[in-house]
Protein backbone atom coordinates (compact mmCIF):
# COMPACT_ATOMS: atom_id res chain seq x y z
CA UNK A 1 0.00 0.00 0.00
CA UNK A 2 1.34 2.86 -1.10
CA UNK A 3 1.65 6.27 1.73
CA UNK A 4 -0.80 8.08 -0.80
CA UNK A 5 -3.48 5.53 -0.59
CA UNK A 6 -3.10 4.84 3.25
CA UNK A 7 -3.20 8.45 4.13
CA UNK A 8 -6.25 9.35 6.47
CA UNK A 9 -4.89 8.05 9.55
CA UNK A 10 -2.10 10.09 9.98
CA UNK A 11 -3.78 13.61 8.66
CA UNK A 12 -4.87 14.25 12.15
CA UNK A 13 -1.27 14.51 12.84
CA UNK A 14 -0.36 17.58 10.84
CA UNK A 15 1.09 20.43 11.70
CA UNK A 16 2.31 23.79 9.45
CA UNK A 17 5.87 22.72 11.47
CA UNK A 18 5.41 18.91 10.56
CA UNK A 19 9.07 18.58 9.22
CA UNK A 20 11.93 19.44 11.29
CA UNK A 21 14.39 17.65 9.70
CA UNK A 22 15.91 18.84 6.41
CA UNK A 23 14.73 16.12 3.78
CA UNK A 24 16.48 15.91 -0.15
CA UNK A 25 14.82 19.12 -2.11
CA UNK A 26 11.85 18.49 -4.85
CA UNK A 27 11.96 21.60 -6.71
CA UNK A 28 14.60 24.28 -5.05
CA UNK A 29 17.79 22.14 -4.92
CA UNK A 30 19.46 23.75 -1.17
CA UNK A 31 17.46 26.75 -0.85
CA UNK A 32 16.62 27.48 2.70
CA UNK A 33 12.63 27.10 3.24
CA UNK A 34 11.04 30.24 3.98
CA UNK A 35 9.97 29.13 8.18
CA UNK A 36 5.81 28.95 9.29
CA UNK A 37 6.62 32.92 10.49
CA UNK A 38 6.81 34.46 6.50
CA UNK A 39 3.20 32.68 6.11
CA UNK A 40 0.26 34.79 5.60
CA UNK A 41 -1.21 36.60 8.07
CA UNK A 42 -4.76 35.59 10.58
CA UNK A 43 -6.40 37.69 8.19
CA UNK A 44 -5.09 36.34 4.95
CA UNK A 45 -5.96 32.83 6.60
CA UNK A 46 -9.40 33.96 7.82
CA UNK A 47 -10.41 35.03 4.07
CA UNK A 48 -9.04 31.64 2.46
CA UNK A 49 -10.70 29.73 5.12
CA UNK A 50 -13.80 31.73 4.01
CA UNK A 51 -13.97 31.18 0.64
CA UNK A 52 -12.33 28.09 0.29
CA UNK A 53 -12.57 25.91 3.53
CA UNK A 54 -16.14 26.75 4.14
CA UNK A 55 -17.29 26.33 0.99
CA UNK A 56 -15.53 23.27 0.01
CA UNK A 57 -16.56 21.44 3.13
CA UNK A 58 -19.86 22.40 2.46
CA UNK A 59 -20.26 20.68 -0.85
CA UNK A 60 -18.58 17.42 1.00
CA UNK A 61 -21.85 17.51 3.36
CA UNK A 62 -23.91 17.94 0.17
CA UNK A 63 -22.16 14.89 -1.70
CA UNK A 64 -22.54 12.91 1.65
CA UNK A 65 -19.03 12.01 2.75
CA UNK A 66 -18.78 10.70 6.21
CA UNK A 67 -17.91 12.87 9.03
CA UNK A 68 -14.71 11.18 9.84
CA UNK A 69 -13.70 12.03 6.11
CA UNK A 70 -14.62 15.69 6.52
CA UNK A 71 -13.04 15.97 9.69
CA UNK A 72 -9.96 14.18 8.28
CA UNK A 73 -10.39 17.08 4.97
CA UNK A 74 -10.63 19.43 7.09
CA UNK A 75 -7.23 18.87 8.87
CA UNK A 76 -5.62 19.24 5.66
CA UNK A 77 -7.05 22.26 4.57
CA UNK A 78 -6.60 23.99 8.07
CA UNK A 79 -2.82 22.79 8.54
CA UNK A 80 -1.58 22.62 5.26
CA UNK A 81 -3.57 24.19 2.30
CA UNK A 82 -4.35 27.52 3.57
CA UNK A 83 -1.32 28.64 4.67
CA UNK A 84 0.44 27.99 0.88
CA UNK A 85 -1.94 30.39 -0.35
CA UNK A 86 -0.34 33.42 0.46
CA UNK A 87 -1.74 36.54 0.98
CA UNK A 88 -5.98 37.53 0.31
CA UNK A 89 -6.39 39.49 -2.70
CA UNK A 90 -7.82 42.89 -2.57
CA UNK A 91 -11.28 43.40 -4.01
CA UNK A 92 -11.22 46.40 -6.30
CA UNK A 93 -14.11 47.81 -9.05
CA UNK A 94 -13.13 45.29 -11.86
CA UNK A 95 -13.20 42.26 -10.04
CA UNK A 96 -10.27 40.80 -7.44
CA UNK A 97 -6.71 41.52 -8.03
CA UNK A 98 -3.91 38.87 -6.44
CA UNK A 99 -0.79 39.49 -5.39
CA UNK A 100 0.74 36.78 -7.32
CA UNK A 101 -0.64 36.19 -11.22
CA UNK A 102 -1.46 32.71 -10.88
CA UNK A 103 -1.93 30.48 -13.79
CA UNK A 104 -5.13 28.46 -12.77
CA UNK A 105 -7.28 30.85 -13.36
CA UNK A 106 -8.13 33.88 -16.07
CA UNK A 107 -8.17 35.96 -13.51
CA UNK A 108 -5.13 34.53 -11.13
CA UNK A 109 -7.23 32.64 -8.31
CA UNK A 110 -4.74 30.19 -7.23
CA UNK A 111 -7.41 27.56 -6.28
CA UNK A 112 -9.96 25.51 -8.38
CA UNK A 113 -12.66 23.49 -6.93
CA UNK A 114 -13.77 20.49 -9.35
CA UNK A 115 -16.43 17.70 -8.99
CA UNK A 116 -16.19 14.15 -10.68
CA UNK A 117 -19.07 11.55 -11.30
CA UNK A 118 -17.30 8.26 -10.99
CA UNK A 119 -19.41 5.46 -11.78
CA UNK A 120 -22.47 7.87 -11.42
CA UNK A 121 -21.37 9.20 -7.37
CA UNK A 122 -19.79 12.44 -7.10
CA UNK A 123 -16.63 13.10 -5.85
CA UNK A 124 -14.83 16.16 -4.67
CA UNK A 125 -11.04 17.67 -5.42
CA UNK A 126 -9.06 21.00 -5.54
CA UNK A 127 -5.82 22.53 -6.99
CA UNK A 128 -3.68 24.82 -5.84
CA UNK A 129 -0.81 26.93 -6.48
CA UNK A 130 1.33 27.35 -3.73
CA UNK A 131 2.36 30.71 -2.90
CA UNK A 132 4.81 32.09 -0.69
CA UNK A 133 3.88 35.72 0.61
CA UNK A 134 6.29 37.68 -1.02
CA UNK A 135 9.77 39.32 0.64
CA UNK A 136 11.80 41.74 -0.31
CA UNK A 137 14.49 39.51 -2.42
CA UNK A 138 11.44 37.46 -4.20
CA UNK A 139 10.92 37.04 -7.65
CA UNK A 140 7.34 35.46 -9.14
CA UNK A 141 9.70 32.28 -9.78
CA UNK A 142 10.72 31.66 -6.14
CA UNK A 143 7.07 32.54 -4.90
CA UNK A 144 5.22 29.65 -6.07
CA UNK A 145 8.39 27.13 -6.20
CA UNK A 146 9.60 27.79 -2.25
CA UNK A 147 5.87 27.43 -1.36
CA UNK A 148 5.72 23.96 -3.28
CA UNK A 149 8.73 23.01 -1.78
CA UNK A 150 7.62 23.58 1.75
CA UNK A 151 3.70 21.89 0.98
CA UNK A 152 5.27 18.85 -0.67
CA UNK A 153 7.97 17.94 1.97
CA UNK A 154 5.02 18.38 4.91
CA UNK A 155 2.98 16.03 2.85
CA UNK A 156 5.84 13.74 2.65
CA UNK A 157 7.17 13.92 6.40
CA UNK A 158 2.96 13.56 7.31
CA UNK A 159 3.10 9.85 4.95
CA UNK A 160 0.85 11.99 2.16
CA UNK A 161 2.63 10.74 -0.81
CA UNK A 162 5.87 9.97 -2.34
CA UNK A 163 7.76 12.36 -4.08
CA UNK A 164 10.38 10.58 -5.57
CA UNK A 165 9.14 10.47 -9.34
CA UNK A 166 8.19 14.29 -8.72
CA UNK A 167 11.63 15.25 -7.80
CA UNK A 168 13.10 13.70 -10.93
CA UNK A 169 10.91 14.84 -13.34
CA UNK A 170 11.14 18.36 -11.79
CA UNK A 171 14.37 18.65 -12.24
CA UNK A 172 14.38 18.29 -15.84
CA UNK A 173 11.11 20.27 -15.78
CA UNK A 174 11.15 23.10 -13.89
CA UNK A 175 13.68 26.37 -13.85
CA UNK A 176 14.60 27.94 -10.70
CA UNK A 177 16.49 31.11 -12.06
CA UNK A 178 14.74 33.99 -12.51
CA UNK A 179 13.95 35.63 -16.16
CA UNK A 180 12.55 38.92 -16.47
CA UNK A 181 10.97 38.26 -19.70
CA UNK A 182 9.11 35.47 -18.35
CA UNK A 183 5.49 36.34 -18.09
CA UNK A 184 3.96 33.93 -16.17
CA UNK A 185 5.68 32.23 -12.68
CA UNK A 186 3.34 29.76 -12.41
CA UNK A 187 5.25 26.49 -12.73
CA UNK A 188 3.84 23.95 -10.04
CA UNK A 189 0.10 23.14 -8.80
CA UNK A 190 -0.80 20.44 -6.17
CA UNK A 191 -3.87 18.95 -6.68
CA UNK A 192 -5.77 16.97 -4.15
CA UNK A 193 -8.58 14.04 -4.77
CA UNK A 194 -11.01 13.59 -1.42
CA UNK A 195 -11.80 9.88 -1.79
CA UNK A 196 -15.09 8.90 -0.32
CA UNK A 197 -13.20 6.40 1.98
CA UNK A 198 -11.56 9.61 3.40
CA UNK A 199 -8.47 8.96 2.36
CA UNK A 200 -6.25 11.52 0.56
CA UNK A 201 -4.83 11.34 -3.14
CA UNK A 202 -2.02 14.04 -3.97
CA UNK A 203 -1.44 14.90 -7.64
CA UNK A 204 1.30 17.86 -8.56
CA UNK A 205 1.13 19.38 -12.06
CA UNK A 206 4.76 20.94 -13.48
CA UNK A 207 4.67 23.48 -16.29
CA UNK A 208 7.62 23.69 -18.83
CA UNK A 209 7.67 26.83 -20.32
CA UNK A 210 9.84 28.65 -18.24
CA UNK A 211 12.36 25.56 -18.64
CA UNK A 212 11.99 25.77 -22.17
CA UNK A 213 12.64 29.57 -22.66
CA UNK A 214 16.00 29.08 -20.43
CA UNK A 215 17.30 26.41 -22.63
CA UNK A 216 15.90 27.50 -25.93
CA UNK A 217 14.01 24.24 -26.33
CA UNK A 218 10.64 23.58 -27.39
CA UNK A 219 8.25 22.59 -24.46
CA UNK A 220 7.89 19.48 -26.19
CA UNK A 221 10.80 18.88 -25.58
CA UNK A 222 11.26 19.74 -22.06
CA UNK A 223 8.59 17.38 -21.69
CA UNK A 224 10.13 14.66 -23.49
CA UNK A 225 13.38 14.79 -21.78
CA UNK A 226 11.61 14.82 -17.97
CA UNK A 227 9.72 11.52 -19.41
CA UNK A 228 12.09 9.69 -20.65
CA UNK A 229 14.30 10.31 -17.36
CA UNK A 230 11.87 8.47 -15.25
CA UNK A 231 12.37 5.73 -17.83
CA UNK A 232 8.41 6.41 -18.70
CA UNK A 233 8.94 6.62 -22.29
CA UNK A 234 7.61 3.32 -23.35
CA UNK A 235 4.76 2.00 -26.12
CA UNK A 236 2.24 4.38 -24.50
CA UNK A 237 4.25 7.96 -24.49
CA UNK A 238 5.86 6.47 -28.19
CA UNK A 239 2.38 6.57 -29.64
CA UNK A 240 1.37 10.22 -28.13
CA UNK A 241 4.90 11.33 -29.80
CA UNK A 242 4.11 9.45 -33.19
CA UNK A 243 0.88 11.33 -33.47
CA UNK A 244 2.77 14.69 -32.24
CA UNK A 245 5.06 14.62 -34.81
CA UNK A 246 2.48 12.94 -37.97
CA UNK A 247 0.21 16.55 -37.42
CA UNK A 248 1.99 19.64 -39.12
CA UNK A 249 4.09 21.89 -37.82
CA UNK A 250 1.10 24.58 -37.33
CA UNK A 251 -1.34 22.08 -35.97
CA UNK A 252 1.00 20.45 -33.28
CA UNK A 253 -0.42 21.32 -30.24
CA UNK A 254 1.23 22.75 -27.05
CA UNK A 255 2.48 20.63 -24.08
CA UNK A 256 1.58 23.23 -21.14
CA UNK A 257 1.31 20.74 -18.31
CA UNK A 258 3.36 17.17 -16.94
CA UNK A 259 1.44 15.77 -14.13
CA UNK A 260 2.10 12.48 -11.89
CA UNK A 261 0.48 11.10 -9.26
CA UNK A 262 2.04 11.25 -5.77
CA UNK A 263 3.04 7.78 -5.03
CA UNK A 264 5.12 4.81 -5.83
CA UNK A 265 3.40 1.68 -7.30
CA UNK A 266 2.99 0.79 -10.78
CA UNK A 267 -0.49 2.15 -11.30
CA UNK A 268 0.76 5.46 -10.56
CA UNK A 269 -0.14 7.89 -13.59
CA UNK A 270 1.60 10.30 -15.83
CA UNK A 271 -0.49 12.90 -17.79
CA UNK A 272 0.79 15.46 -20.12
CA UNK A 273 -2.06 18.24 -21.45
CA UNK A 274 -1.86 19.33 -24.99
CA UNK A 275 -3.55 22.71 -25.80
CA UNK A 276 -5.05 22.24 -29.11
CA UNK A 277 -6.24 25.26 -31.26
CA UNK A 278 -8.81 23.90 -32.67
CA UNK A 279 -13.18 24.47 -32.08
CA UNK A 280 -13.94 21.65 -34.57
CA UNK A 281 -16.18 18.38 -33.32
CA UNK A 282 -14.30 16.08 -35.64
CA UNK A 283 -10.90 17.64 -35.11
CA UNK A 284 -11.18 16.95 -31.49
CA UNK A 285 -12.06 13.12 -31.89
CA UNK A 286 -9.09 13.19 -34.36
CA UNK A 287 -6.81 14.68 -31.45
CA UNK A 288 -8.46 12.68 -28.93
CA UNK A 289 -7.89 8.96 -30.92
CA UNK A 290 -4.36 9.91 -31.43
CA UNK A 291 -5.20 9.62 -35.15
CA UNK A 292 -6.84 6.00 -34.50
CA UNK A 293 -3.70 4.31 -32.35
CA UNK A 294 -5.72 4.71 -29.63
CA UNK A 295 -9.14 3.73 -28.46
CA UNK A 296 -12.01 6.39 -28.30
CA UNK A 297 -15.62 4.56 -28.00
CA UNK A 298 -17.33 7.24 -26.64
CA UNK A 299 -17.48 9.77 -29.17
CA UNK A 300 -21.92 9.43 -28.44
CA UNK A 301 -21.28 10.82 -25.19
CA UNK A 302 -18.51 13.18 -25.93
CA UNK A 303 -21.15 14.56 -28.73
CA UNK A 304 -24.55 14.84 -26.38
CA UNK A 305 -22.18 16.84 -24.12
CA UNK A 306 -20.47 19.13 -26.59
CA UNK A 307 -24.04 19.84 -28.01
CA UNK A 308 -25.42 20.34 -24.14
CA UNK A 309 -23.50 22.89 -22.84
CA UNK A 310 -22.36 24.51 -26.14
CA UNK A 311 -25.61 24.86 -27.88
CA UNK A 312 -26.28 28.68 -27.94
CA UNK A 313 -22.63 28.91 -29.18
CA UNK A 314 -23.02 25.94 -32.10
CA UNK A 315 -23.71 26.97 -35.38
CA UNK A 316 -26.62 25.39 -37.01
CA UNK A 317 -26.32 21.81 -38.44
CA UNK A 318 -22.53 21.59 -38.39
CA UNK A 319 -20.07 20.44 -35.42
CA UNK A 320 -18.08 23.67 -35.41
CA UNK A 321 -18.61 26.74 -32.98
CA UNK A 322 -19.13 29.53 -33.93
CA UNK A 323 -16.22 32.07 -34.23
CA UNK A 324 -14.67 32.56 -30.53
CA UNK A 325 -11.72 34.83 -30.61
CA UNK A 326 -10.06 32.62 -27.50
CA UNK A 327 -6.86 32.33 -29.70
CA UNK A 328 -5.03 35.35 -27.91
CA UNK A 329 -6.01 33.62 -24.66
CA UNK A 330 -3.32 31.72 -22.47
CA UNK A 331 -5.84 29.16 -21.83
CA UNK A 332 -7.83 29.23 -25.40
CA UNK A 333 -8.43 26.30 -27.49
CA UNK A 334 -9.40 22.89 -25.90
CA UNK A 335 -7.16 21.28 -23.46
CA UNK A 336 -6.76 16.77 -23.47
CA UNK A 337 -4.46 14.90 -21.16
CA UNK A 338 -3.12 11.39 -22.38
CA UNK A 339 -2.29 9.60 -19.25
CA UNK A 340 -0.24 6.07 -18.85
CA UNK A 341 1.49 4.61 -15.89
CA UNK A 342 4.30 2.33 -16.23
CA UNK A 343 2.67 -0.90 -16.34
CA UNK A 344 0.30 0.29 -19.55
CA UNK A 345 0.77 -0.07 -22.94
CA UNK A 346 -1.65 2.47 -23.99
CA UNK A 347 -2.93 5.98 -22.71
CA UNK A 348 -6.22 7.21 -22.05
CA UNK A 349 -7.42 10.35 -23.20
CA UNK A 350 -10.02 13.39 -21.25
CA UNK A 351 -11.32 16.00 -23.29
CA UNK A 352 -11.40 19.41 -21.15
CA UNK A 353 -14.59 21.76 -22.97
CA UNK A 354 -13.34 25.19 -21.83
CA UNK A 355 -16.79 26.92 -20.65
CA UNK A 356 -15.61 29.80 -19.72
CA UNK A 357 -14.59 31.11 -23.24
CA UNK A 358 -16.86 29.00 -25.16
CA UNK A 359 -19.89 29.18 -23.57
CA UNK A 360 -22.95 31.49 -23.85
CA UNK A 361 -23.11 32.20 -20.38
CA UNK A 362 -22.21 30.58 -16.74
CA UNK A 363 -26.14 29.67 -16.91
CA UNK A 364 -26.06 28.25 -20.38
CA UNK A 365 -23.28 26.05 -19.24
CA UNK A 366 -25.07 24.96 -16.12
CA UNK A 367 -28.12 24.23 -18.01
CA UNK A 368 -26.32 22.34 -20.12
CA UNK A 369 -24.92 20.57 -17.79
CA UNK A 370 -27.75 19.58 -15.86
CA UNK A 371 -29.59 18.72 -19.03
CA UNK A 372 -27.08 16.33 -19.89
CA UNK A 373 -26.70 14.90 -16.39
CA UNK A 374 -30.63 13.87 -17.13
CA UNK A 375 -30.28 12.27 -20.39
CA UNK A 376 -31.73 8.71 -20.53
CA UNK A 377 -30.24 7.86 -23.65
CA UNK A 378 -26.66 9.13 -22.09
CA UNK A 379 -23.89 6.59 -21.82
CA UNK A 380 -22.82 8.22 -19.14
CA UNK A 381 -26.75 8.12 -17.09
CA UNK A 382 -26.66 3.68 -17.47
CA UNK A 383 -23.33 4.55 -14.40
CA UNK A 384 -25.87 5.40 -12.12
CA UNK A 385 -26.89 3.33 -9.62
CA UNK A 386 -30.31 2.60 -7.92
CA UNK A 387 -29.90 4.68 -4.92
CA UNK A 388 -32.37 8.09 -5.17
CA UNK A 389 -28.96 9.95 -3.85
CA UNK A 390 -26.93 9.22 -6.61
CA UNK A 391 -29.28 8.99 -9.60
CA UNK A 392 -29.30 11.14 -12.69
CA UNK A 393 -32.55 12.84 -11.65
CA UNK A 394 -30.89 14.10 -8.49
CA UNK A 395 -27.68 15.45 -10.08
CA UNK A 396 -28.56 18.55 -11.59
CA UNK A 397 -30.11 19.45 -7.98
CA UNK A 398 -26.67 18.72 -6.35
CA UNK A 399 -25.16 20.99 -9.00
CA UNK A 400 -27.25 23.74 -7.85
CA UNK A 401 -26.40 23.57 -4.65
CA UNK A 402 -22.57 23.47 -5.83
CA UNK A 403 -23.06 26.63 -7.44
CA UNK A 404 -24.38 28.52 -4.83
CA UNK A 405 -21.33 28.45 -2.61
CA UNK A 406 -19.25 30.61 -4.97
CA UNK A 407 -22.05 32.74 -6.89
CA UNK A 408 -25.67 34.15 -6.91
CA UNK A 409 -28.43 33.35 -9.43
CA UNK A 410 -27.66 37.01 -11.19
CA UNK A 411 -23.67 36.20 -11.36
CA UNK A 412 -24.29 33.42 -13.66
CA UNK A 413 -25.25 35.48 -16.48
CA UNK A 414 -21.21 36.15 -17.29
CA UNK A 415 -18.78 33.73 -17.76
CA UNK A 416 -15.62 32.98 -14.72
CA UNK A 417 -17.51 30.41 -12.20
CA UNK A 418 -17.56 27.14 -14.48
CA UNK A 419 -13.27 26.68 -16.29
CA UNK A 420 -13.83 23.31 -17.74
CA UNK A 421 -16.64 21.06 -18.18
CA UNK A 422 -14.76 17.38 -18.87
CA UNK A 423 -15.57 14.12 -19.85
CA UNK A 424 -12.74 11.34 -20.19
CA UNK A 425 -12.87 7.27 -20.79
CA UNK A 426 -11.31 5.02 -17.89
CA UNK A 427 -9.41 1.84 -18.50
CA UNK A 428 -12.20 -0.20 -17.56
CA UNK A 429 -14.17 1.18 -20.14
CA UNK A 430 -16.16 3.82 -18.30
CA UNK A 431 -16.75 7.11 -18.70
CA UNK A 432 -16.41 9.80 -15.87
CA UNK A 433 -17.38 13.45 -16.26
CA UNK A 434 -16.10 16.54 -14.27
CA UNK A 435 -16.46 19.88 -13.63
CA UNK A 436 -14.50 22.66 -12.67
CA UNK A 437 -14.82 26.08 -10.69
CA UNK A 438 -13.26 28.87 -9.74
CA UNK A 439 -14.48 29.85 -5.84
CA UNK A 440 -13.42 33.33 -6.77
CA UNK A 441 -14.81 34.25 -10.05
CA UNK A 442 -14.48 38.03 -11.28
CA UNK A 443 -17.84 38.46 -11.72
CA UNK A 444 -18.80 36.83 -8.30
CA UNK A 445 -18.42 40.15 -5.40
CA UNK A 446 -21.19 39.40 -3.50
CA UNK A 447 -20.55 36.17 -1.03
CA UNK A 448 -16.86 36.65 -0.05
CA UNK A 449 -15.00 39.41 2.72
CA UNK A 450 -11.71 41.02 2.00
CA UNK A 451 -10.02 40.92 5.29
CA UNK A 452 -10.63 44.84 5.65
CA UNK A 453 -14.44 44.19 5.65
CA UNK A 454 -14.38 40.82 7.78
CA UNK A 455 -15.39 43.01 11.11
CA UNK A 456 -18.87 43.28 9.56
CA UNK A 457 -19.20 39.35 8.76
CA UNK A 458 -20.55 36.99 11.22
CA UNK A 459 -17.81 34.28 12.65
CA UNK A 460 -20.03 31.14 12.06
CA UNK A 461 -20.45 31.99 8.08
CA UNK A 462 -18.86 33.77 4.89
CA UNK A 463 -20.66 36.77 4.75
CA UNK A 464 -24.07 36.42 1.83
CA UNK A 465 -25.19 39.10 0.03
CA UNK A 466 -29.16 38.35 -0.78
CA UNK A 467 -29.73 38.77 -4.79
CA UNK A 468 -33.08 38.86 -6.08
CA UNK A 469 -33.93 36.40 -8.50
CA UNK A 470 -34.85 37.71 -11.48
CA UNK A 471 -37.06 35.22 -14.28
CA UNK A 472 -34.41 34.19 -16.24
CA UNK A 473 -31.91 33.27 -13.40
CA UNK A 474 -34.44 31.26 -12.32
CA UNK A 475 -34.01 28.82 -14.65
CA UNK A 476 -31.53 27.43 -13.40
CA UNK A 477 -32.63 27.07 -10.00
CA UNK A 478 -35.42 24.79 -11.48
CA UNK A 479 -33.40 22.41 -13.37
CA UNK A 480 -34.38 19.30 -12.74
Amino acid sequence: MTPAANSNTHVSLLHSNSFSSPQETIFTRDRVLPSASSGPSDEDLEFWRRSLASPLLEILRQTQYSTEAIDAFKNLIDTLVLPALGRAPQRTGQGWNFAFPSFMNDNHCPVEIGLTWEKGQPSVKFSIEPIRCPSGDDHQTLANLLAAERLCQALSAAGLGNFDRLRDLAKNCICEEHDGDLLQGSQVFVAFDLKRSGKIFAKAYLMPHARAKRTSASNFEVVDGAIRRVHADGTAWSKICSYYHSLCPSERPEPVVLSTDCSDDASARIKIYFRYRTKDFESVLQHLSLGGRISAGWDRSLRQLWDAVLSEQKQDETTCLRTISDDSEATGGVLIYYDFSESEDEATAKIYLPVRHWAASDQAAAEGLSQYLQMPQSCFATQFGTSSTHDNVSQPFLYERVLQQFAQPSDLQGRGLQNYVCIGQKKDGRVDLSVYLNPLPPQQMSGISTPEAMGTCSQSAPCQSKVPRTRRTQRLWRMG
